[in-house]
Parts: C-alpha cells; structure tokens; sequence
C-alpha cells in the first residue's frame, strides 16, 4: 500500500492544475483593463493585487514539485512489466516535471515586465528590461516550458513501450498543441502584426493544454494504484461474480471522478476567454444630434470668415452634414462610460468614405470641444476634410464637450480608446445613413491631439479594432518629448510665458487626478493659486477665464517643491511621462509624416526630431514637413495647424 505522504503528493498533482487555471481566470475577470485574450497570465501579478497570482504560482510550483517528487519514486519503484519498460522515462519524466514546478515558483518570486499594454497606460513592448526581476522573470520561463514540452514526448515513449498506444498518442498531440501555441503566444507578446490581439489566448491554450496533461497523469497514478490495492486485498472478481466491496469501491469512484472533474473544470476555465463574449458595448452609439447643414459655398465663407485668420478653402469641392455622437466608452480607469464627437459628412452622393481621423489641441473649456463649439477654429478641420469628400471624425475626448466627468489632459491611453471607440460610432451612424467607412483611417493631429494621433494609429496598426486599419498617419506639433524637451523649455521661459504657466498646471493637475502626485496642492502651488488651480481647471471655466486667473510666470505659480518635481521627475509623475513620450516608440507600416512650424512658441521644435529619431530607431522613416511661419491670431502655433490643414486635406485627398 502507498504512504499516505506519498498518496497526498499524488493528489497535489491532480489539484495544482484546476487550481492554478481557476485563480487565475477569477483574477483576469476582475482587473480593470486586463483583456484575457490579449495579455499573458503573468501580468496578473502587477498591480495592487499583484500578490494574488505570485501566490497562485508559488502554490501551483509546490504542489507540482511535491507530485515530481511522488511521481519519481512511483515510477523508480518498479510495477507490472519489464524492467526496461517501467524505468523507461523513470527519470527524466520526473526531472522535467521538476523543472517546470520549480520555473513556477522562480517566477512568483521574480515579477515580470508589462507587455501589451497591461496594466493601462504602459508601453506595448519595453525596449529593454525595466527591472531585473522581469529580466529574471523571462529567463526562468524558457527552461520552464522546454522543460514540460519534453515531459510529453519523454512519457510519450514511455507509454508506447507500454502499449498504452491511447495514452502515448494524446501525448504526442499535447506536445504539438502545446508548442504550438507557446510560440504564437511569444510572437503575439513580441508584438508581431496580426498576432497581438490574441497573445493571451494562446497562451492559455498552452498553459490548459500542459496542465491538463499533467492532471490526467497525476489521476492515472492515483486510480491505477487504487485497482493493485484491491487486486492485493482479493477484493476481484471471481467466479463470474463480482465480490462487494463498498467502501474500496466508492473510494476508487470518487477518486476517477474527482480527478476527471477537476480535469473538466480546468478545461472549462481556460476556455472562458475564447467565448466570452467580446466588449459589443464599446462604440455603441447612445444618441446623434444633427448640426448643421451646408452648401459647398457655406463652408467656403465659413473657413475663410474665421476671425484669427482664413483658412485654405482650395478644396472645398461639397456640401457638408454635420453631428454630434455621443457614444459608449471607457474612462481612464476602463470603467464604462460615454464621450462625444463631431462627425462630418460630405454631401456627395458617395456611399463608400475614406474616415479621417483628427484629434484636436489642448482645450480648457468643455464647450470648446469639436462637437460643441460655436467658433470655426474647432470645427475647421472637419469642414474642411469633409467638403473634400472625405468623412471626417473628431472626438471630443473624456470630460469635454457632451462627456461627464473631467477631462484627463495628456493621457495617450485614454485619449486612444475615446478616439477608436469615436471611429467605431461613427461607422455604424455612417451606415445607419447608408454610408460606409472604408477600413483604411487616415490618421492626424494637431498639439495634444498629435500624440492622441500617433496613439490610435499604433490601435490600428496592430488589430485592436477588426475593421478599421491605418492608411496613414501625420501628427502636427506635438509634445512628443514632454519630459526632456517640453518642460525644460517652459520651466527657463522659452516658451509663451502664460502658456507655459498653464501647461505646468494642467500636468500637475490632470496627472494628479489619475497618478496622484501630491496630497495637497500647496505642495507644488504657490497661494493663492494652491486654492483655485483645481477648481480653474475642472473644465468648466473658458480660456479667458483660465488666463487671468493664472499667474504671468512659472516662479509665481510653482513652490520650489514644484519646480523642482518638473525639472526632475520621479515617481509616479516620471513614469506617467514615459508613456507620453513613448508615443513615437513603434515602426509605422503606413505612410507617416510630421508636420512642424519654425519658432513655434508652445510646442518647442526640438520635440519633432526626437520623434521622428525614435521612429528611425524602431526602422520608421517619417520626414519633416517644415510649415514655415504661419500665425493664426498671432501664434505660430496655432497657425501650424492651420498650415497643416491645408497640406494634409491635399495628401490625403491624393491617396486613393
């Protein structure tokens, strides 16, 4: 008879696998952002709740260590059979099992680095190892499932040996599932196009796949010494009859079938994902409001009647509609809620559109925004790509124009999905009207937007969204090196004075509300403005009043404390600026430009040729389009957007 020391590490290996699979399955279903299609297991373990699953592959790698243990001295013990037959596999089976119980417990002790932009906010691919323990991490992962793929073939053999041909079979097309789907599963985690939306589906099918295997082997142990057990008691069959024997034979019974459904339940678990239904919700339309309707001649006196200057109306070739969606979306912390945009329709008879995407500058007032504002400086853009026949899309953003909440300035993350889910409404109003967007988005920007702009274009590159695809894309005057050369600019006044007082806030601000950076405002505000900067920024006040309720210089705003943490950020505050400047860390596939004025006073030009240098770096070749001087109410700025406008509706409206 088996010890019972034995005879539980046995039943560790039966228990691990479900066990393993179902915790983290329960943890996936409740991470905000956390897409189980997408992400790997092991980014369950960042974040608050991080712990949970560092403890599920401790345990996981003990119970499996102790069955490797259990599993060695089994098979080391002879059975039925030739000698060659039952040490066949006696040793290297256990070993490998070993390994891969102890790449468990390595690797819940050593945390990995995000990957596919889990936990939200971070880039898809780090460059290099971020931490040491991610470098561990990864290294601790190989042998780990080299090691168990070998365990299948090496029993595999084992069992043809034996003539348990069923049972050698299943382990050879475990061994190729299983391979299979790790590979695909680390070239969708590479980032490798087409691939990276179901990285985390294939890997679990490895993972299920693997501990599946080893659960049945576990119960095969277990229910195989079950049976010598009664055979060396008498209790058999004899005589054509079959001798009672209850409790040995419900002990065997319920061994089988809670084995087989602890087999079952891991299966059914891992599954989830690959029919849980998908997000439907997301660009959902909840209403459209028309705008306006107007003739080609309208939208010509529009553009050309703005009073901070006219804009390029060579175009203009029809009529345009105009509406307000407001649409279903997530929140910067992926809670649900709803935004709004401006769609513009070109009155052409046209049922087939290309979308143009644009993503507008920094706006202060929630009124201001595309779908909202009464001046032509914010519904330009749309006019002027729709007229030319093309549909133009323009999200507001989160906490502007019709959405609740407050506005998260300067977050790509947020500012992406807001963005997608506007081209996913768009689409099915388009069609509602008997419209439809072609797949293709051309994608643009301008100041803030610029880097919105490069953030839904890397979406679409990489599948995020099944229809729609990127056609091109061209962000002007963008903030792509917030950090290392925006605030260094503002904080030694080589940007607009009031400008760069303002931006100082709104990083502060904006950055507070998602990252918190400070307990207090008096931290980083000087009063009196440590009592209004908040309240002045929430969104409900006009440019006019943030202007003069702000002070003249970054000095009279800031406290040492403040200056100090923009000069040189840490923390929180220096990790939330990775991802803005990590806005230009990909290789475009589509044609991509960036467009810069000379002298711009708010985004300093040396933010353009260190995008366009991190672009080189990742194999992109993305040219300066030098606007030259433009000034639209006095800004150069603000007249770069109108400049590039005017060049952008050309590209575009070349491509076919």
């Amino acid at each position: 008879m088996r010890p019972p020391v034995l005879r539980a590490l046995l039943w560790g290996g039966v228990i691990a696998g479900p066990l393993f699979v179902v915790a983290f399955v329960l943890e996936g279903a409740t991470r905000v952002g956390y897409d189980a299609l997408r992400h790997p297991v092991s980014s369950l373990a960042l974040g608050e709740y991080g712990w949970t699953q560092d403890l599920n592959f401790i345990v996981a790698g003990l119970l499996t260590l102790g069955f490797a243990v259990a599993l060695w001295r089994e098979l080391r013990g002879g059975g039925s059979g030739t000698a060659g037959q039952v040490r066949r596999g006696a040793t290297w089976g256990p070993i490998l099992i070993g390994v891969w119980a102890v790449h468990l417990i390595t690797v819940g002790f050593f945390v990995t680095d995000p990957v596919s932009g889990y936990p939200r906010g971070t880039p898809d691919r780090l460059t290099q190892y971020a931490t040491t323990h991610g470098a561990i991490h990864d290294l601790a992962a190989i042998p780990g499932f080299l090691c168990l793929g070998a365990a299948f073939l090496v029993f595999a053999v084992r069992f043809g040996r034996q003539r348990a041909f069923g049972r050698a079979a299943y382990s050879v097309i475990t061994f190729v599932v299983f391979v299979t789907a790790f590979m695909l599963a680390n070239a969708a985690f590479g980032q490798t196009e087409g691939l990276v939306r179901y990285g985390g589906l294939f890997q679990r099918i490895a993972v299920v796949t693997g501990w599946l295997w080893l659960t049945l082997l576990a119960a095969h142990r277990i229910s195989g010494k079950v049976g010598n057990t009664l055979r060396a008691l008498g209790w058999r069959r004899d005589r054509g009859r079959r001798t009672a024997v209850p409790r040995v034979e419900r002990m065997k019974w319920i061994g089988k079938t809670t084995a087989v459904g602890l087999a079952a339940a891991m299966v059914l678990a891992g599954a989830l994902p690959v029919f849980a239904a998908p997000d439907t919700e997301r660009g959902q339309v909840v209403s459209v409001t028309r705008l306006g309707t107007l003739s080609a001649r309208q939208v010509a006196a529009a553009l050309k009647g703005d009073q901070g200057g006219a804009w390029d109306t060579w175009k203009v070739r029809y009529g345009v509609e105009t509406y307000r969606v407001v649409y279903r979306t997530v929140d910067a912390s992926g809670r649900r809620t709803t935004a709004s945009g401006l769609v513009a329709l070109p009155r052409n008879g046209e049922r087939r559109l290309r979308a143009v995407s644009f993503t507008h500058g920094t706006e202060l007032f929630r009124g201001d925004a595309p779908s909202t504002t009464k001046e032509v400086w914010g519904r330009a853009p749309a006019l002027t790509y729709a007229s030319a026949g093309m549909a133009a899309v323009a999200p507001d953003y989160l906490g502007l124009g019709k959405g609740p909440g407050r506005h998260p300035w300067m977050d790509v993350p947020s500012e992406t999905t807001a963005s997608l889910d506007m081209l996913r409404a768009a689409r099915r109003f388009a069609s509602e009207s008997g419209r439809q967007l072609r797949r293709e988005v051309l994608v643009t920007g301008f100041s803030q937007g610029a880097s919105a702009a490069l953030g839904l274009a890397r979406a679409l590159q990489t599948g995020t969204d099944p229809w729609f695809r990127l056609g091109a894309v061209a962000p002007v005057s963008g903030a792509y090196a917030f950090r290392d050369a925006e605030l260094p600019a503002l904080l030694k006044g080589r940007t607009d004075a009031k400008a760069g007082v303002i931006y100082a806030a709104l990083t502060f601000v904006a950055f507070n509300r998602l990252h918190h950076l400070y307990d207090s405002p008096s931290e980083v505000f000087r009063a009196p403005y440590d009592r209004r900067m908040e309240k002045l920024l929430d969104g409900s006040h006009t440019g006019l009043e943030v202007v003069k309720g702000t002070p003249n210089t970054i000095d009279a705003l800031l406290t040492p404390r403040g200056r100090a943490a923009l000069a040189h950020p840490t923390g929180r505050l220096a990790g939330a600026l990775r991802v803005v400047d990590g806005v230009c860390a990909w290789k475009p596939k589509a044609p991509i430009r960036l467009y810069v004025a000379k002298g711009d006073e708010q985004a300093v030009s040396a933010n353009s040729p260190r995008c366009r240098a991190m672009l080189r770096a990742h194999g992109a070749t993305a040219p300066l389009v030098d606007l030259g001087t433009p000034e639209y109410g006095g800004s150069r700025h603000l007249g770069s957007h109108q400049a590039a406008t005017a060049a952008l509706v050309r590209w575009f409206a070349s491509m076919s």
